[in-house]
């Protein structure tokens, strides 16, 4: 039968020297291997279909999805999650999406100024205010990242009338005469 070929084992009693191929996640980078071990695991940020001879043949691949240790495929990114470790095109895992942030295809991004992100895991199909929790109320503006609809009331001698405000200007001064105290 012989010695298993690169990617491939022979255990005891095998009659081919391409018998077995190593398991996804695994790679056999030399002839001879006799169990399902094969070489080791594929590294993480790397992953290694079945009958790999390499390692590192395959980067993960972009934001959108990560490979953990022992990966046969890329793993796509869940919604309100973001990749990180390794590098752009070798991510080795995911994390979720913090308040004041919201998540798409694996990349995170702040929540613009005028709205606010409430809770953890926000993504794509929350759909009010640009994927964020909502907009800032009337009385209040909110910078980029804020975590709450009321983040900063608009200063004494300002006013503000309107949802989604994003600087302390707010909606603008008070007319003369008329006194606008904080929220």
């Amino acid at each position: 039968s012989g010695a298993a070929k690169a990617g491939f084992f022979t255990p005891p009693g095998s009659t081919s020297p391409m018998q077995m191929p190593c398991p996804g996640g695994t790679y056999g980078e030399t002839d001879g291997l006799t169990d399902a071990t094969c070489t080791d695991r594929c590294p993480a940020g790397w992953y290694c279909p079945t009958a790999s001879t390499n390692a590192t043949a395959f980067a993960c691949g972009g934001p959108f999805q990560f490979c953990p240790k022992g990966s046969a495929a890329p793993t796509v990114a869940s919604p309100g999650y973001y990749t990180v470790g390794g590098t752009e095109e070798t991510h080795t895992r995911q994390v979720v999406c913090e308040p004041g942030f919201f998540c798409v295809d694996g990349e995170r991004h702040i929540c613009p100024a005028g709205t606010y992100g409430a809770v953890e895991g926000l993504h794509a199909a929350n759909d009010v205010a640009h994927h964020c929790s909502g907009f800032c109320e009337q009385g209040f503006w909110c910078g980029e990242g804020s975590k709450s609809p009321r983040e900063n009331p608009c200063p004494a001698g300002r006013y503000g009338d309107i949802e989604g405000m994003g600087t302390p200007k707010c909606s603008g001064l008070c007319a003369p005469g008329h006194w606008c105290g904080p929220n």
